[in-house]
């Protein structure tokens, strides 16, 4: 199912990477959640009978969207995918394969950071299944958010789907539950890409993620919050805030400054030097430290994301195309 609000410019390339699955039975369930934009016509545009749309007239708010797609699903495994991120051909088959390959009831695949224009900027093989397990509760290594798991309908509806207090780490959470039930499968390939952009949630807003670990600090859940603000300081840097990044590294270095790799350190330690080179104007330590925030170059495995490549550039054609 894919929750939408606004954004029929990212819902069509999103629409079109699910109804390029090969090798698998499927309906596409899109939730209008309060858009002002004509989400229908889009549908029509697109003229395939395997989609449906449902239309909340009032935001009920994306875990609520889920949800409600979610349960008027009828196959007996369910897949989110938010309107700004794409899948691989091979996604769902392989995930099903998996699944069935291993008797378990979610699944999630690897995934790469894409810009706005599809361009492949980040990505490596995330953790397997045994570590995503046992730190479930403190660190989150399912990548790609809700966008990158397969999971069973009967127990996504048993255990209670995504949970809508919760602002950012809904999905993490729902994970936590899931394991509960048992561990996933995984399919270790970039099978799908989430979008980096101005409009993400991270970057507009913040606080809420603040708000979550506030929230699972009460339910009785100790998340390691040094990677949490390292992201946080990662999407200040995209949204060109620099002084807020700094602080949230250098909340995440007092937090627990054993959690950090010695890379982590360099690249952290490196981009606060140079902007605190620029706020002094101290142009000479600007000079020594010019490495950009994305270079020209993706950063991650190169294999990874050369696999990734293949994928993302077909869908980039196809868009041009269109």
């Amino acid at each position: 199912m894919i929750p939408t609000r606004d954004r029929i410019h990212l819902l069509r390339q999103t629409l079109g990477s699910v109804l390029a699955q090969n090798g698998v039975e499927f309906e596409v369930i899109v939730i209008d959640d309060g858009s002002s934009q004509d989400v229908s016509a889009v549908l029509v545009q697109v003229g395939d009978d395997r989609v449906r749309l449902l239309r909340n007239d009032d935001s009920m708010g994306v875990s609520a969207a889920r949800n409600r797609g979610i349960e008027a699903a009828s196959a007996p495994w369910v897949a989110c995918v938010d309107d700004d991120d794409v899948w691989a051909p091979d996604k769902l088959r392989s995930q099903l394969d998996a699944a069935v390959a291993s008797g378990r009831s979610w699944v999630y695949v690897g995934a790469v950071n894409v810009t706005p224009r599809l361009r492949v900027v980040a990505g490596a093989k995330p953790k397997p299944p045994e570590e995503v397990v046992s730190r479930i509760r403190a660190v989150n290594f399912v990548p790609g958010g809700a966008s990158g798991v397969l999971m069973r309908r009967d127990l996504a509806l048993r255990i209670g789907g995504f949970d809508g207090a919760f602002h950012h780490f809904a999905d993490w959470d729902l994970w936590m539950r899931l394991a509960e039930d048992g561990p996933p499968a995984w399919v270790p390939r970039p099978l799908m890409a989430y979008r980096v952009h101005q409009s993400n949630m991270a970057i507009a807003g913040p606080g809420d993620v603040e708000a979550d670990m506030r929230l699972f600090s009460k339910r009785g859940v100790s998340v390691d919050r040094t990677p949490i603000y390292r992201w946080l300081g990662w999407w200040a840097r995209r949204g060109g805030r620099p002084i807020k990044a700094i602080r949230y590294l250098a909340r995440a270095w007092r937090v627990n400054a054993g959690d950090y790799s010695v890379g982590e350190l360099m690249r952290d330690s490196a981009y606060i030097a140079r902007e605190s080179a620029e706020r002094f104007r101290l142009r000479y330590l600007k000079r020594i430290i010019r490495r950009p925030l994305i270079s020209g170059r993706p950063g991650g495995d190169p294999k990874w994301i050369a696999e990734a490549e293949q994928w993302v550039e077909s869908l980039r054609s196809d868009s041009q195309r269109h």
